[in-house]
């Protein structure tokens, strides 16, 4: 099939009444933008001309691992350094572990991860701080909880005990009469972190005797009367 273009496109040479005429055939318009070309000239694209363009691959980060460090309560109230070894790279890194850090904190190390397996980023190491309990000592925030064991004797007429802080030890002063879990305040014997001082309180216990003398009894009951 064949299409004629001279009522559309006309130059000013060649052809009946100084006109050109184009011509193109075969099935479809496969000839049309050589015509349109020459028409319009060397700046004519093809509208419908497809376009592929090549995107680079997106550089993806290694993929992040996670990991426990058990650290004492010391260390936590104190803090330290601490190696660790990584099961999954097999490598050994050091965790700085911040001073008043608490139980179940999470600690991110960037690049510790997996590598990236089309030139990206190292993944990162999420490590979850855990504080084990210590026997003498608690925590509430910034405030530290002990206690101290007194006898009945001691609870009754008043006495001075040992009691050990975070960083020394002190002599106490047990009021007379005081009554079994009284708490102690010791000020500004606690933790200091983000600016605040935390407190001591100690907690008296009595210690109640299983076996009395016959004489201590006779008191007892004479004290009763």
């Amino acid at each position: 099939m064949h299409f004629d273009f001279s009522d559309l496109f006309r130059q000013g040479s060649g052809g009946r009444g100084g006109f050109q005429t184009f011509r193109f055939g075969g099935e479809g318009v496969d000839g049309l933008d050589d015509i349109l070309r020459q028409f319009f000239g060397g700046g004519y694209e093809d509208p419908f001309a497809q376009r592929t363009t090549r995107r680079r691959p997106t550089q993806q980060k290694g993929a992040d691992l996670s990991a426990r460090l058990h650290i004492s309560f010391l260390d936590a109230v104190n803090g330290a350094q601490k190696k660790l070894r990584i099961k999954q790279t097999g490598k050994t890194v050091l965790v700085k572990i911040p001073k008043g850090i608490e139980d179940g904190t999470k600690i991110r190390l960037a690049g510790q991860g997996l590598p990236s397996r089309n030139g990206g980023k190292n993944g990162d190491l999420i490590i979850t701080v855990n504080v084990m309990a210590d026997q003498n000592f608690t925590r509430k925030g910034n405030d530290i909880y002990t206690s101290v064991t007194v006898s009945f004797k001691d609870a009754i007429l008043g006495c001075k005990k040992n009691v050990k802080t975070l960083t020394k030890t002190i002599a106490l002063t047990i009021p007379p009469g005081t009554q079994p879990g009284t708490k102690l305040r010791l000020k500004g014997q606690g933790l200091a972190v983000n600016g605040k001082q935390g407190d001591m309180y100690v907690e008296v216990k009595v210690e109640i005797p299983k076996h009395i003398t016959e004489k201590q009894r006779k008191l007892l009951e004479e004290w009763g009367e």
